[in-house]
């Protein structure tokens, strides 16, 4: 595998994270939480999808062809 595809793999696996982050925040319903764990929250939740887009985008990147 080359090093843009395991860095793609990598951005789509932290744009789910992301994800899975911000939902949770958005549905905790415990004690007030640090502002800055709550901005994360936040944040992740807005931005998980184009995180996943690029790393598909890296993923689907056409490789170069080393001619002998």
């Amino acid at each position: 595998m080359s090093r843009l595809k395991i860095f793609g793999l990598l951005i789509l696996l932290l744009g789910v994270s992301m994800f899975l982050f911000g939902v949770s925040m958005f549905s905790y319903s415990g004690p007030s939480l640090n502002p800055i764990i709550s901005d994360l929250g936040k944040y992740s939740f807005f931005l998980w999808l184009p995180t996943i887009i690029v790393g598909i985008v890296f993923l689907a990147w056409p490789q170069k062809r080393k001619k002998d």
